[in-house]
């Protein structure tokens, strides 16, 4: 599939839900998909699952999220990296919905976030190793760099 400039229903947000899954991807002239909007769903399953700008084939070059507030969901082998660009200068990204890297089966998926993730939502990532574990409460700014593989964040519960 080929469109125009990167986005579903509004420029530069995924809007409703978008399943990739196996050898399958979603081919944009320009632009890049920067937000996932509340109730939205970005669901990638697979190493060749991509959303990708037509100048870079093969990985999922159209996404640079800086805002997450629907879900993204990456599952075996899945990967994005959120990078400093002109639009994202610091390569930060703020969740305030759901984050699932492999949080139910057993995969490779990576999400790489060069700035600083705010997560303020939920974020699960199965660990590689059943020892491994990690919480992260929500709310707290979470540097890439200090993240194990193996972290869980919800939202606190209310009292």
């Amino acid at each position: 599939m080929t469109g125009g400039v990167a986005g579903f229903g509004v420029g530069g947000v995924l809007t409703g839900a978008v399943d990739l899954t196996g050898n399958t991807a979603i081919e944009f002239v320009s632009g890049n998909i920067n937000a996932i909007a509340t109730g939205a769903t970005l669901y990638l399953n697979g190493n060749n699952a991509y959303v990708e700008d037509s100048t870079a084939l093969g990985s999922n070059s159209a996404l640079n999220l800086s805002n997450v507030s629907g879900n993204l969901e990456l599952y075996n082998g899945a990967s994005i990296s959120v990078a400093a660009t002109t639009g994202n200068p610091t390569g930060a990204l703020l969740n305030s919905g759901g984050l699932y890297v492999d949080n139910s089966q057993a995969g490779s998926s990576s999400l790489k976030v060069a700035g600083k993730l705010t997560n303020l939502g939920i974020f699960e990532a199965t660990p590689r190793s059943p020892r491994r574990t990690r919480r992260r409460s929500a709310g707290s700014p979470t540097s890439a760099r200090s993240m194990s593989p193996a972290v869980r964040s919800t939202r606190p519960r209310s009292t």
